[in-house]
């Protein structure tokens, strides 16, 4: 990846901005997003889906 693969959604919220103000505002709205977008992830990881443990429930009781 380059530098701008990577920065890529920045740097066009960035070309739209008018001013400083306008940049700080959307800086603070992608920061909100990635958390945001952390947070879910690191839930999932946490928390299987009820599929995958209904699954493992089943594997479970038919080899006993």
């Amino acid at each position: 990846c380059t530098f701008l693969d990577l920065n890529n959604e920045f740097l066009k919220a960035y070309a739209g901005c008018q001013n400083s103000s306008e940049v700080v505002e959307v800086q603070n709205n992608l920061i909100e997003k990635f958390q945001t977008e952390a947070q879910n992830r690191k839930l999932e990881r946490d928390f299987p889906s009820s599929e995958t443990e209904s699954g493992s429930e089943e594997e479970n009781n038919g080899s006993k």
